[in-house]
């Protein structure tokens, strides 16, 4: 009887228990719960917080809170907000000796973020309240939270300074688990991200270890038409051009892992695309690019190395353009680079590859505008780096005017600048360029096309400067000139060639093993002074120049002095063939002029 009696009274204790259990976890709690929240949160951020419901399973240890929101400090404005918060504890956690969660699951979650005029934001406030005092270091707690999600969450970001706005929508963030049980620290915690910026799709997904002495993390990116130009205004420094368009599709792995004896290694690799861009300097568009594809890409953000398995981009249009004071579009479209810089980054490309391109060239300092396109352009090149002694093999082709055609291949470096280069050029028209020579001579090309094959070499250094030779053979073709003085015919020819050229710079020297001028007609005056109007076609650059001083240590043909001058142009033979020869000759004697004419066609050999 006594024992039935004590399980009779254990039961009935277990049933009042389960009824306190159930109807504090049920119905007491909750409101205790939300009285409690509501008036510490109020105090603690400042702000009216409002919580619509809680609710409480004590059988499953959930936890479950409903229309909750944080209002701005001076507004009824929503600072922070969401519709459902859902945890659940297991039992579990006693025998861990720390908290595990089966699930959190937080649903519409909404982040209103301000940024004022003076740089702060709307909760700079809550960042500036008083840091925690410091305490020992203690072993962090074991924890274990698993499938944390946040659903159909969005963030509205308002950027006063920029009068801009940013939005994030259909924000999905699913993480598996976050734990620093110990038989976890090394299981890849694999957590995912879509959300759409601005309207444009965004997608994460990664791997990490966070509790391993590695930290190791790979994280990986997939990005659709990002909206270049919207997002330009945070760039960290002032830019002389517009970005008028431009989109960035993305597939990319960053990676994060720590060394125990060296720096942190920080990696991105994948593949990136540019579309749609055109930029604008402070005159026009210079840059209209339909596509820009870069494959294979790796970048080293801690040894400062990008490394691009190929560069391919089509159909592009590039403008240069040079000032009248001399300088390029090109040199002031961004800021000067800091010279000081503890290590340059290290660029490599495997493979760049340009087709279908064209590049204008325009030219304000001559007289009057030089304008020149170049068509088709197509440019491939292997093994293209920034570092030291490395040369690529380089490709080029291209149209220039009407009949134009250039093609090159060689070998190019960067460090230092060098160029070893097997030149092939052909109907290059002369006229266009006439406003670069037209001060220095006193005629006026009216025809001309200028035909080359020879190799051509380019080297530069800080010691000794540019220096630039070419061997090959050169000719003018179908060239035609006429005196500046009184428009007459001065020269004309069917081709003028130059055979084994040997032409430098630095030193200067020409070397010409023969001249060939053939199908030529030429007009010489003997002027009333004795003179011949070829013995002035050039330029007198003092005329122009009067009182301007020469530079210290030049003598008045501007050669440095000290320096050989006899023998820096060398012709081996000059050959006149087929050629028409007027001779005008003219004197004034009291009232009566002669006039004397002389033709010949004969081959004429010069030694």
């Amino acid at each position: 009887m006594k024992l039935s009696q004590r399980v009779k009274k254990i039961f009935i204790g277990g049933l009042i228990g389960i009824f306190l259990f159930t109807v504090v976890g049920f119905f007491a709690l909750p409101p205790i719960l939300k009285s409690v929240l509501i008036k510490k949160l109020s105090e603690k951020l400042h702000r009216k917080v409002v919580i619509q419901e809680i609710n409480v399973n004590p059988f499953v240890l959930s936890l479950k809170v409903r229309g909750f929101a944080v209002k701005e400090r001076d507004s009824s404005q929503t600072f922070i907000s969401f519709e459902e918060l859902f945890v659940n504890l297991q039992s579990v956690s006693i025998f861990k000796k720390g908290p595990i969660f089966s699930e959190i699951r937080l649903e519409k979650l909404y982040l209103n973020v301000k940024r004022n005029e003076d740089l702060t934001y709307n909760f700079s406030d809550l960042l500036a309240q008083g840091k925690p005092e410091k305490t020992a270091e203690l072993k962090p707690p074991r924890f274990s939270l698993n499938n944390i999600q946040i659903l159909n969450g969005s963030v509205d970001f308002w950027d006063g300074p920029r009068r801009t706005h940013h939005t994030v929508k259909d924000l999905n963030i699913a993480i598996p688990f976050i734990s620093n049980l110990p038989y976890l620290v090394e299981t890849y915690i694999k957590p995912s991200f879509e959300a759409k910026f601005n309207n444009h799709p965004v997608s994460l997904k990664g791997k990490s270890k966070p509790f391993a002495d590695s930290h190791e993390t790979m994280l990986d990116v997939n990005i659709k038409d990002l909206n270049i130009p919207y997002y330009l205004a945070y760039v960290p420094f002032k830019m002389n051009f517009k970005v008028l368009s431009g989109y960035i599709d993305t597939m990319a792995t960053i990676s994060y892992v720590e060394h125990s004896e060296r720096e942190p290694s920080i990696n991105i690799k994948g593949n990136l695309v540019l579309r749609e861009i055109r930029v604008r300097d402070q005159e026009d568009d210079f840059l209209n690019i339909p596509v820009i594809n870069i494959k294979n890409l790796g970048v080293d953000l801690v040894e400062k190395r990008v490394v691009v398995g190929k560069f391919s981009t089509q159909e592009g249009i590039v403008t240069i353009r040079r000032a009248k004071n001399g300088k390029l579009n090109l040199e002031t479209l961004l800021p000067p680079s800091d010279e000081k810089a503890e290590k340059p980054w290290l660029a490599l490309f495997n493979k760049l590859l340009l087709e279908k391109y064209t590049v204008r060239f325009q030219d304000m300092q001559p007289y009057r505008t030089v304008k020149l396109s170049a068509e088709k352009v197509r440019l491939d090149m292997e093994n293209v780096s920034t570092a030291k002694d490395n040369t690529a093999s380089t490709a080029l082709s291209f149209a220039l005017g009407r009949k134009g055609s250039v093609s090159a291949n060689g070998s190019i470096g960067i460090d230092p600048a060098v160029a070893d280069i097997k030149l092939d050029v052909r109907g290059i028209d002369i006229t266009p360029l006439q406003p670069y020579f037209t001060d220095k001579i006193k005629i006026i090309v009216t025809k001309g096309y200028i035909t080359a094959q020879g190799n051509l070499s380019v080297g530069y250094s800080k010691a000794s400067g540019m220096k630039a030779g070419y061997r090959g053979d050169a000719s003018v073709l179908s060239f035609s000139s006429i005196d500046k003085a009184n428009a007459d015919d001065f020269l004309k020819c069917k081709s003028l060639h130059l055979n084994n050229v040997d032409a430098g710079y630095n030193p200067l020297y020409v070397k010409i093993n023969g001249i060939a001028l053939t199908g030529f007609y030429s007009r010489l005056v003997l002027n009333a002074d004795g003179s011949l109007n070829a013995q002035n076609i050039l330029e007198v650059q003092g005329e122009k120049a009067k009182g301007v001083p020469l530079a210290q240590g030049q003598d008045k043909a501007g050669l440095d002095k000290g320096k050989e001058t006899a023998g820096l142009i060398r012709i081996k033979k000059v050959t006149l063939q087929g050629g028409t020869v007027n001779w005008f000759l003219s004197r004034i004697c009291g009232c009566f002029l002669v006039l004397e004419d002389r033709q010949g066609s004969d081959i004429v050999q010069v030694p």
